[in-house]
């Protein structure tokens, strides 16, 4: 593994403690014996804790064995010190049916960027993974979000449903399968779906001019 790490230059190397491990009472021991015994050079160790918190004692192990505490930074924070942030992020949806909104992604600007971290790493998870990314680095470059369609409003919200809903459809439908998207709102603000969309009456839909014409 070192020598795969060695080549490939890696600055970060994941590992990550499946939720059936994190309850654990050994695992602060075992990564204690793990983290003393090797050895991979430039590249830190970051270590991700699945569906738990780890103890005050694991964290611990952490800190003495310099190892990188890897979070979902759209959720929490580090609870280890360290000069490098590396954080997966997967956002607050079911599994990484997710899109990051303005606002989630200039808070994670600010935290990633804070005086703390001499180098951060932000790898993105969701279903809207290079978009989130590319909306991220056009503001760190120019201090705005870039629009997500061609229109505002009615429009814009015409424009991500022709994506992919299927018809007929229910409004419950639509508001579990389209709600968690993004739609231009206006110029300057971006939205979810389901603010318009839980304004549909509750029946079928069998267009998506049927869609928009009851909410016009």
């Amino acid at each position: 593994m070192e020598k795969i790490c060695r080549h490939l230059k890696a600055g970060v190397l994941t590992i990550l403690i499946p939720k059936a491990l994190v309850g654990d009472r050994e695992l602060a021991s075992k990564l204690k014996t793990f983290l003393s015994t090797i050895s991979f050079g430039e590249t830190r160790i970051a270590i991700e804790f699945r569906g738990g918190e780890p103890t005050e004692d694991t964290l611990k192990i952490l800190h003495d064995y310099n190892a990188v505490h890897s979070v979902d930074l759209s959720r929490q924070e580090p609870k280890v010190d360290s000069s490098i942030l590396y954080s997966r992020l997967f956002g607050k949806g079911k599994e990484n049916i997710y899109e990051f909104n303005d606002n989630e992604l200039q808070d994670i600007a600010t935290k990633s960027s804070g005086p703390k971290f001499e180098k951060s790493i932000l790898a993105f998870h969701g279903v809207r993974m290079y978009r989130d990314a590319a909306r991220l680095k056009t503001f760190l470059t120019s201090g705005k979000f870039p629009s997500l369609t061609s229109q505002v409003g009615l429009g814009s919200l015409g424009e991500v449903l022709k994506e992919d809903a299927r018809f007929p459809t229910t409004k419950s439908q639509l508001m579990g399968e389209q709600g968690w998207k993004l739609y231009d709102k206006n110029v300057e603000e971006r939205a979810r779906a389901r603010e318009l969309l839980e304004k549909l009456p509750d029946r079928t839909y069998t267009t998506l001019e049927d869609v928009l014409e009851s909410l016009t």
